[in-house]
């Protein structure tokens, strides 16, 4: 992330010279010199920081990248670091460090907020969370502008395009990383997913337009494989049905597990059912990003609902 830092500094300088811009941040010294140079970094406080001193709504780009966590942050090293524990979840720290070039103590005191990170350690950390770290940069510069993670960027705005248009084609993705041959490509997906051919052959074609696969030698071959975001609600509630009728298309196969209780509880105990499927899910997309190798598609739908009036 050394290069990403740089090229994300180099941006919030913008038309300004780096005297200017050091001293605009209340630097006597052209501190921004070194920066651009990877001679010396940042801290990533100091750089929200930055953006916010040459005109970037820093709340507004926080919340687009993570509504459910943009309640934990607040300007200052402090409100970072409970914004990163709030992205961390119930992740082990250990986990998040495997995922980076940092120690696990790095990373444990970059979360506990006795260490402020330096941008590129930050980065890290925020990929390791998130997946998405281009999607935050993205919202505080344009983007190509970071040639480092434009094209990460790029590709999940691709993909979040398909995914929401064409549900099956992100399915089709995976298909694609558990082994496709090039020739009769449509009918193997058709196949391994019991879907139409036409469906398979369509997801194919628009995969391969988005320059998210292509076919390459004997095999297609995955060129991105992005982390997809809900872009609202309406959006985010006709893929899920999407889903669901899938799901219950496939309930009476011998290799689903369904399971169903139906019970009377109390409000509080009911959230607290919620917080388990919460980490829950999030134990399962551990498992998911460190399984290898591939060699089967599944999903997994759960849901939590309360059946009074107006439940939820």
């Amino acid at each position: 992330m050394d290069l990403a830092a740089r090229q994300l500094l180099r941006a919030l300088r913008g038309d300004r010279s780096q005297l200017a811009f050091s001293r605009r941040l209340g630097f006597r010294s052209a501190v921004a010199a070194d920066w651009e140079a990877g001679r010396r970094s940042p801290t990533a406080d100091q750089v929200l920081h930055a953006a916010s001193r040459v005109g970037v709504d820093v709340p507004a780009a926080i919340a687009a990248f993570h509504p459910a966590a943009a309640d934990a942050w607040a300007p200052g090293p402090d409100g970072l670091a409970a914004w990163l524990r709030r992205l961390q979840g119930d992740t082990s720290v250990t986990e998040i460090a495997a995922r980076t070039a940092l120690t696990r103590h790095q990373v444990g005191r970059a979360l506990a907020g006795t260490t402020h990170p330096r941008l590129p350690a930050f980065l890290e950390i925020l990929d390791a969370l998130t997946g998405r770290a281009p999607d935050l940069v993205a919202g505080l510069v344009d983007i190509d502008a970071v040639p480092a993670l434009a094209p990460r960027h790029h590709a999940m705005q691709r993909a979040a395009r398909l995914a929401w248009d064409t549900p099956w084609a992100m399915a089709v993705l995976m298909q694609l990383q558990v082994g496709v041959p090039v020739v009769g490509a449509a009918a193997h997906v058709a196949a391994a997913l019991g879907i139409p051919e036409a469906l398979a052959a369509t997801c194919l074609r628009e995969l391969q337009a988005a320059r998210l696969a292509a076919p390459s030698g004997t095999r297609w071959a995955v060129l991105a494989t992005p982390t997809v975001q809900t872009p609202d609600a309406a959006t985010h509630a006709a893929w899920v049905r999407a889903w669901a009728d899938v799901a219950a298309s496939r309930r009476e196969a011998p290799d689903s597990t369904v399971n169903l209780n139906v019970f009377s509880v109390g409000a509080r105990d009911l959230e607290r059912i919620r917080e388990v499927q919460r980490r829950a899910f999030r134990e399962v997309q551990g498992i998911v990003a460190e399984s290898e190798p591939v060699d089967v598609v599944a999903m997994v739908l759960w849901q939590v609902s309360a059946l009074g009036p107006g439940g939820g």
